[in-house]
């Protein structure tokens, strides 16, 4: 009888699927169903799942369409309520990692504290970056926190789907959205975190997320990246509806760094400059009105925005920036 489901949603990922999966498997904390849902690779990635369900009883494979990775996660879940005996979930993308010791420490900061979510810290690893696994001799170091605090203080990894390990309870009625290409973890994982009963943090690098070089960030920029919006107004919408104040000022100012991240990438798409300019002014538009209505926040003291909204002024205050310590260099004073 398991105690845990680990979904991992696979697609393409035949380059790195093999040190995902094998960071699972060789957990020091045994007791766990491994769920791979390929969904439609077109690569070795079917095969390579399949391999490792003949050789290891604890991996089930579900091979489907290509239905986007929330459809995935959702088969995972539906699978894990369904199939398994497990009392918690825990997600991984197939092209990331996990310390050995991740499944034991997330299983006991949840089952010492009586909680129903625990959250570790995470360290990104670049495309030729050594492997790192740390043995970790100390015990879990895991601290009860609230849902608000734990957004305000990890908001660049609150509501990713990874790194984290929930009561199975948390998903009885929660389902990933599948309507939406990017930014679906925005939708549902923050309503786990605030509507569960105990959340622990555990001080601990247990996840490792990998990042390539041709990432999504580097890929010509489409309309289908505004769907990250939507996820950030339903998190505004339900933490103005329950007086989460604190919360409420953190993701708005993550609104905002996200229009400038979003017009940051189409001006980095020289290509298709044009053809996105429209988008582009449209969130400049959106950008300013959100920081007439935020008097907190101000613009002069995020370059980043100001460069966002305002790219030929950004330009110019470089330059003479450069200059200025070319100068000083030079001992020559204003």
């Amino acid at each position: 009888m398991s105690k845990v489901s680990v979904i991992v949603p696979v697609y393409n990922a035949e380059l790195f699927l093999r040190r995902c999966i094998d960071s699972i498997l060789n957990q020091s904390f045994t007791d766990f169903d491994l769920i791979l849902i390929n969904d439609g690779s077109k690569d070795q990635s079917p095969a390579i799942c399949d391999e490792y369900e003949a050789r290891d009883e604890r991996v089930h494979v579900i091979h489907q369409k290509n239905r986007g990775p929330s459809n995935a996660r959702n088969c995972g879940i539906d699978w894990a309520f369904s199939q398994s005996s497990s009392a918690y979930l825990a997600f991984v993308d197939s092209d990331d990692y996990v310390h050995p010791q991740f499944l034991e420490y997330m299983y006991q900061a949840v089952e010492n504290n009586s909680a129903e979510i625990s959250m570790c810290r995470h360290k990104y690893i670049a495309e030729k970056e050594k492997l790192e696994n740390v043995k970790l001799h100390n015990m879990c170091r895991a601290n009860e926190i609230s849902a608000e605090d734990l957004m305000v203080s990890q908001s660049n990894s609150f509501n990713y789907v990874w790194g984290k390990f929930y009561a199975k309870s948390c998903f009885h009625t929660l389902r990933y959205p599948e309507d939406i290409s990017f930014g679906e973890d925005n939708l549902i994982t923050f309503r786990t975190m605030f509507e569960c009963n105990k959340i622990v943090y555990v001080d601990n690098i247990l996840y490792y997320y990998f990042y390539t070089s041709n990432g999504i960030t580097k890929s010509p920029w489409t309309t289908k990246s505004l769907d990250v919006f939507k996820g950030i107004q339903v998190q505004l919408e339900y933490y103005a509806e329950h007086g989460y104040r604190k919360a409420y000022a953190k993701e708005m100012e993550l609104y905002i760094q996200q229009y400038a991240y979003q017009i940051h990438r189409i001006l980095e798409d020289k290509k298709n400059l044009e053809k996105n300019s429209f988008y582009m002014q449209e969130m400049r538009r959106q950008m300013r009105t959100l920081l007439c209505k935020n008097k907190d926040f101000n613009i002069h003291d995020q370059f980043y925005w100001f460069e966002a909204l305002y790219p030929k002024r950004a330009q110019i205050l470089n330059m003479a920036g450069r200059i200025k310590r070319i100068l000083r260099k030079r001992g020559i004073k204003k």
